[in-house]
């Protein structure tokens, strides 16, 4: 069987499907190579040691066995490629259409990354894709088209009469029941021609889930207040009544294995509340969220781990207030949680210090994955994914009031589909280091440090260190030119108030410029070890004054020249060890140096 191949023609394909017992057929030949694994759609060495420790194995469409069409590479916005992973992706059209995967390591579930077309009143079309493992059916994912299209400019809508449609991408997952080793033969299959015209595949994460967790001795289960796991009947009253003994008495509350319709916040406060894992206890509702209380008090001592937060978002109003997770949380911990179709993942308003948030995944939302949002301190974020979020991946917003002393550390953050993979908004003393970031589509790139939305100044030190962005900056709709990989956009005021450090640094496949500085005078900022590998247009694109001192910066792979200054009388220093991006560029008066409209 030949890879990626579509020359199989319709009528031999149907022919061969229909003699199939019981319904799909496999050959007899030996089994072929596990699928490559892929890290953001590349080999796992290229991102080595940058980016979170994941649970689970991705496996790119476009790299697995299919009889469908490979789409793609394209990054244009608004199209399904540019949307997928790696800008590339396979259609399936009609019934008998599949992509199969190789797998390497045993694994128990899968979540798909797909698309579908949408209806025409943007309430959403419904099918499924058959699951097989060495052509025995193991399950069928359900999909939908409800939370993959958005329509028109920022806030975005589900409405399709508001036109430019975007986003496309979902993702559904399964359990298989039970365990397929490495070498099995998982396909994925449309065998009905009653539902979508197409289907998109774009990933599938395979993982070992497991049996669900066990409760400890002295919790205090949900069930014992009359939670229903079936999720027929809300379950937030239960689930108050057993948090409100939990903090009386310091015990954990326990989320039994079920699914939990809760349509609304869950209100916490100096308690821990755990669950399953992620696969086994789903709290699911239209507004269902885990909150703090609001600040200036706040809550505190706070523990959330080991379940999934499952909303009903489909377009994003921004005055709701339907995160995943919210409020103030100081002295707390958060980790090991699923969310998904909610509006934001976690959105935290100071003030507030010492949270740690660790190893979740945020998926499919209409608004940031997580934001710090004023007056937050003593932060960290750590070993979590980000796929899909509706804005920024994480960032730390001081407006009015500066953050201080926040932490991203090793985060995988994938195809935003507003905005930047991390962006950092005024504040002091941010560290953000082994992160690895790509695919971002529009209004934003990789790595942002902006002076922009009444954000506090930047001060102290802020070190961006061992990150790693792909195939990141977009061509900006407003400005109608290039956003770099990496970013500084002094908008509201100068930034010169802090020593800004970029070292050990990889910009890989830039879309458009790999380094930007744009806006008003921005200096302090120092570039050490970075490695641009590939970029759309310039190493460094010059549009502000100030100033930058560069040393061992290495450029390859350049579509057009190493700098871009619009005589905006920015000094750029070149220390020692830097290579391959010699050339300046200036345009004439009314050249390319836009401004945003």
């Amino acid at each position: 069987m030949r890879r990626a191949s579509a020359g199989l023609s319709r009528a031999i394909f149907l022919a061969a499907w229909l003699a199939a017992t019981p319904c799909v057929s496999f050959s007899a030949d030996p089994a072929p190579p596990p699928t490559p694994p892929t890290v953001a759609a590349l080999a796992p060495r290229a991102t080595l040691g940058r980016g979170a420790r994941l649970p689970f194995v991705e496996y790119e469409a476009e790299n697995g066995l299919t009889n469908g069409e490979i789409i793609g590479p394209d990054r244009t916005f608004t199209t399904l490629a540019a949307e997928a992973s790696g800008r590339r992706a396979v259609r399936l059209d009609g019934v008998g259409g599949y992509v199969e995967f190789v797998l390497g390591r045993p694994a128990d579930a899968v979540s798909l990354r797909y698309a579908l077309p949408d209806s025409p009143d943007g309430r959403g079309v419904e099918d499924q894709i058959a699951v097989y493992a060495d052509g025995e059916r193991v399950g069928a994912l359900a999909l939908t088209s409800r939370y993959g299209w958005f329509y028109g400019r920022y806030p975005f809508t589900n409405d399709p009469k508001d036109g430019r449609p975007h986003h496309f991408y979902d993702e559904s997952r399964l359990l298989f029941g039970r365990r397929l080793p490495a070498h099995t033969r998982v396909r994925f299959v449309v065998e009905k021609a009653d539902g979508a015209a197409w289907r998109v595949l774009d990933l599938a994460d395979f993982e070992l889930v497991g049996p669900p967790a066990r409760p400890a001795a002295n919790a205090i289960s949900v069930l014992s207040f009359g939670a229903d796991p079936t999720g027929s009947q809300e379950s937030s009253g239960p689930f108050a009544a057993a948090i409100a003994l939990g903090r009386r008495t310091g015990r954990p509350v326990w989320i039994a294995p079920g699914i939990y319709r809760v349509d609304g916040h869950i209100l916490v406060d100096q308690v821990t509340l755990v669950g399953a894992g992620p696969w086994h206890s789903i709290l699911k509702g239209r507004g269902v969220g885990v909150f703090g209380r609001a600040a200036p008090h706040g809550s505190r001592r706070v523990v959330l781990r080991d379940f999934a937060i499952v909303g009903e978002v489909d377009e994003r109003v921004d005055e709701a207030k339907l995160s995943g997770v919210g409020g103030a949380m100081s002295r707390s911990t958060i980790s090991n949680l699923w969310i998904q179709h909610t509006k934001g993942g976690l959105w935290f308003d100071g003030p507030m210090s010492g949270i740690r948030v660790r190893g979740l995944r945020l998926l499919d939302l209409t608004a940031d994955g997580l934001n710090f949002h004023r007056d937050v301190s003593d932060a960290v974020v750590e070993d979590s994914f980000v796929r899909n979020a509706g804005d920024d991946g994480l960032a730390s917003w001081s407006q009015g009031l500066g953050n201080s002393r926040i932490t991203f550390r090793r985060n995988t953050i994938i195809a935003p589909v507003l905005a930047n993979g991390i962006a950092i908004y005024g504040g002091r003393d941010t560290l953000v280091e082994g992160n690895l970031v790509a695919d971002t589509l529009t209004e934003g790139g990789g790595l942002h440090l902006g002076s922009r939305f009444k954000a506090t100044p930047f001060g102290g030190t802020i070190r961006l260190t061992g990150n790693t962005t792909v195939r990141a900056g977009v061509m900006d709709p407003n400005w109608r030119t290039g956003v770099g990989a990496l970013w500084l956009y002094a908008l509201d005021g100068p930034i010169d108030g802090a020593r800004i450090q970029v070292e050990d640094t990889d910009l890989i496949d830039s879309s458009y410029e790999a380094i930007q500085f744009i806006g008003k005078p921005i200096s302090g900022v120092s570039f050490a070890r970075v490695r641009i590998d590939g970029a759309g247009t310039y190493a460094v694109q010059l549009q502000s004054r100030g100033g930058a001192t560069f040393a061992q910066v290495k450029a390859q792979g350049l579509g057009i020249g190493g700098v871009y200054d619009c005589s905006s009388g920015f000094e750029l220093v070149r220390a020692r060890g830097n290579d391959g991006w010699d050339t300046t560029y200036r345009p004439a008066p009314g050249g390319q140096c836009a401004e945003r409209k």
